[in-house]
Formats: C-alpha cells, structure tokens, sequence
C-alpha cells in the first residue's frame, strides 16, 4: 500500500511543470517525522551522529552527522549498509564503529578513521564467526583500538544472563568473556570507569562492576535491594553516579563511590502520575544534571523534564520535554539536545540553549530513511 501511495505522489508530483534553468537541489526532510538517536562527540561538542531509524523489517538505522551542533546535517551512509549500533571512539578524533545486523547470525562491523567519510569492513561473521549478534558496543576510554560487546547468551546456555565479548583490534576478532546480570535494563547498559579501567553494568537487579575486562562480576551494590532502569556519570566526577531505580521510586539516586552505597535526592516537583526515566549530567560538572519524566497526565501523555545544579539537592521548577533522552555536552551549560531512544521512541533531535526552557527541531537537512532507497527534493527556486 506504501509503494502504490509513493507512486501516486512521484507521478503527481514530477507532471508539475519546473522552471527551466533551476538544476539544483537540496534536502528538505522527509514526508514523515524524524526518529533518532543522537550521540555526541565527547572531543567535540559541535560533532553529532544521528542514528535515524527506518521502516524497514529489521529496524535499522542510517547515518548522519553535524558539524555545527546540530544546526544542519549531512548523510555519513556512503559505502556501508544501513545499521543498528553506533559507537564513538573517545580516544581518537573520528573513530567510529558501526554494527548491521540485518543478517541476525551473519552481522557485520565497519570501521571509519574519518568520522564517516569512508569505511571499511573489520568484522565479517561470515569469514570467521567469533561473536553472533551485539546488543551494544563499547569503546574503551583509556586503551585505544580496546571494544567491549555486550550479547545475550543462548537460551539454555550457561552461565546466564548477557555475555560480554572484548576486542582488542578494533573489532577484527572477538573473544567471549564472562556474563553477567539477568536482563537488560536499557540500551546503555554497559559502561566504563574511565579512572579505574573497570567496567560496569546495571540491570533491574543491581550494580555489577568487573576488574578483569570483563570475565569474572560482582555486584557492587543495590538501592534497597532492587537494581536500576538508568545509570550515568559525568567525566569530570567518574566515581559519582546517578541513578533511576528500577522501580521508578524515588525518582533519582546518587552514589559518590562508584556504586557501592546510593542514597535518595530530593524529588523533583513532577505530577504524582509522571515516572522518572531517563536523565543527563554534564561532562565537565557533576553536579549538574538535568532528570526527565513521563506518564499520564489527565486526558494526555506528557514528557517533561526538571534541572539541578547542586547534585540533586534542589531542581528547577518541571517543564514540557519533547522527546525520550536528554543528552548533554561538554563546554556549554546551556546547550542541551534530545532524542530518542533506541531510535523511534520518540521524535527528534531537538535542541536547547537555554538550559531546556525552550526546544526547537534540529533536524535541518536530514531526510527520513536510507537516501539510496528513495529521493525526496524541491527545486531551489
């Protein structure tokens, strides 16, 4: 039914006379809205990745970048397939790792040194099936070339839970680790102490940290015996964590030794009906940081989001929020983006810089899907 509909379109909208001479052609965006992932360029606040999803049977995502904060974007897909997974090498300027899974056993990793400009394929499952699928990739902060993958076990299998896989040479091969927790609580569930080179990860059940890059765990702590929904940390402070419990109350918890011990903030004036969900600190201060609600209110579903600048002690009076994840970047204060989640929970990007009084869409140039599968352009005149 979608193809007959784009055909009626295209043939209206190609009879319509064009002024001869005019030859040029820019994007305009989709016909439909822009769902999208955002991940920011630790090294350089005015470098963004869109993970824009498409429509298509296995979710996939394709690929833009900016390189004014967002003011505009331009496709980084040339050469590779749409994908599922982006990472961000925090070590070395334009790193990035791509993952397509469209092939469930067969997937495969790309590789760019130029921040998407060109790629190259480093892992190929089909030559030599080391690891299967990937639910994250994880780029080390302080070994160059040093990947962590996080996979879920084969059902029946032991031990079980979700395995970590590492790479050592940026991504060519992979070795199986240990496993750990029991489930997944969100789509960046594996994270890394940039100071103490340990890994960590979060589920419903708890905290669990491993020294050993990921072969043995231990849970390091729990917040009344229940795990978490959401953890991050800000760079600056690596051993103050701030987490969402995996029941949705309280709101937000804080730890400032790495996980061990959580203690509850203060809530900020949200709805009784609104949850907490999701939330971002800023990476060069951690006591900023900005907590995002959701939930019923009346006859509507709302999303709104609250601001601290003390480490959660007092927050700003609740504001509309027009999307799933806040998103924080080093060197502005005021700057603040949002995006979805795993990439079509919600619109966006949208971006701030007034610290998140006020939203406008930041998806200038971006056209919704794969632009090898269809074209979607206005004369410039």
């Amino acid at each position: 039914m979608r193809t007959l509909a784009w055909g009626l379109f295209l043939g209206l909208f190609l009879s319509i006379p064009v002024a001869a001479g005019v030859g040029a052609w820019t994007p305009e965006g989709g016909i439909e809205p822009v769902f999208s992932r955002l991940l920011a360029d630790p090294g350089d606040p005015e470098t963004l990745y869109a993970l824009v999803y498409m429509q298509d049977p296995d979710s996939s995502h394709a690929l833009w970048k900016s390189t004014d904060g967002g003011e505009s974007w331009r496709s980084i897909q040339n050469g590779i397939p749409p994908v599922h997974l982006l990472a961000v090498d925090p070590l070395q300027a334009g790193r990035l790792y791509a993952w397509d899974s469209s092939n469930y056993s067969l997937p495969k990793l790309w590789a760019s040194e130029d921040g998407g400009e060109t790629w190259a394929l480093r892992y190929d499952a089909e030559v030599r099936a080391t690891v299967s699928q990937l639910w994250q990739i994880l780029a080390s902060p302080v070994r160059p070339g040093v990947l962590y993958g996080l996979s879920e076990t084969v059902a029946g299998e032991p031990p079980f839970g979700f395995a970590i896989y590492r790479s050592a040479d940026g991504g060519a091969t992979w070795t199986r680790r240990g496993a750990v927790g029991t489930s997944r609580a969100s789509i960046e569930s594996l994270l890394h102490h940039p100071a103490r080179n340990r890994l960590e990860y979060f589920d419903n059940d708890g905290f669990y940290t491993s020294d050993d890059n990921g072969l043995t765990w231990m849970v390091r702590g729990t917040f009344r015996g229940q795990g978490f929904q959401f953890v991050t940390r800000s760079h600056a402070a690596p051993d103050r964590l701030y987490g969402i419990p995996a029941m949705g109350a309280p709101c937000l918890v804080r730890s400032d030794d790495g996980g061990a011990r959580w203690t509850r903030t203060r809530r900020p004036e949200f709805p009784g009906s609104l949850s907490c969900t999701s939330l971002a600190v800023a990476p060069d201060d951690p006591g900023l940081l900005w907590v995002k609600a959701e939930g019923q209110l009346g006859s509507r579903y709302v999303h709104m989001i609250s601001t601290s600048r003390d480490g959660g002690a007092t927050w700003s009076r609740p504001r509309s929020f027009p999307s799933s994840f806040p998103i924080a970047v080093a060197g502005d204060p005021a700057t603040l983006f949002a995006a979805g989640g795993d990439g079509y929970t919600a619109e966006g990007p949208f971006k701030s810089t007034d610290g998140g009084q006020t939203w406008t869409p930041s998806w200038d140039g971006i056209v919704t899907g794969d632009l090898r599968q269809a074209l979607v352009a206005l004369p410039s005149s």
